[in-house]
């Protein structure tokens, strides 16, 4: 049992899909394609613009994920070959094309809950912390951070939200909240 739950959490095994809104154009699997990062600045188009290659394109069905060669404008889709290319959020334009940086727009609130959060079992905190780093990268809706203290710190959107967080937290490492000290 052990031995598999240790295999679980090996990072090599882990796949990013990226969660995105095709707008206009069509997506294709093995299309090449350029991210604008939010940083980016039409005035220097050089700086914070990746390059990367759609391994994967993926239709959201329930909890399933379908495979996909083509993705055409106004559907919700998930991406591979994103990996290391978009921490939060990006604007994937076709490659060579100049686009409009949506990543810069602020769409999203500030988080307003925050809690404290440990592992249950003090020798897998560095599950908890790699399960915050994760988390932190795949919602934009969500702050990690440590205090000076040592404390792990969970900001979400609301309360909803921060079940949801500490869902995904749990099939890291077992978590329980303590109250922030402020």
């Amino acid at each position: 049992q052990e031995d598999l739950e240790a295999d679980l959490f090996d990072e090599k095994d882990e796949v990013f899909v990226g969660f995105a809104r095709v707008y206009s154009g069509m997506l294709r699997k093995g299309q090449e394609i350029s991210v604008l990062g939010p940083k980016y600045n039409p005035k220097d188009p050089e700086q914070k613009l990746e390059t990367a290659i759609i391994t994967d394109l993926y239709m959201f069905m329930g909890r399933e994920l379908v495979p996909l060669e083509v993705c055409p404008p106004g559907n919700i889709v998930g991406i591979r070959g994103l990996a290391g290319k978009v921490l939060r959020n990006g604007t994937l334009i076709e490659k060579g094309v100049r686009g409009i940086n949506l990543a810069g727009t602020n769409l999203q609130t500030t988080p307003i809950v925050r809690v404290a959060v440990e592992s249950s079992n003090p020798m897998e905190m560095n599950k908890l912390a790699r399960g915050l780093r994760l988390l932190n990268q795949a919602d934009p809706c969500v702050e990690t951070y440590v205090e000076d203290t040592g404390e792990h710190i969970l900001c979400t959107a609301g309360e909803l939200h921060l079940e949801r967080c500490l869902k995904d937290l749990k099939a890291v490492s077992y978590t329980h909240l303590t109250l922030p000290t402020n």
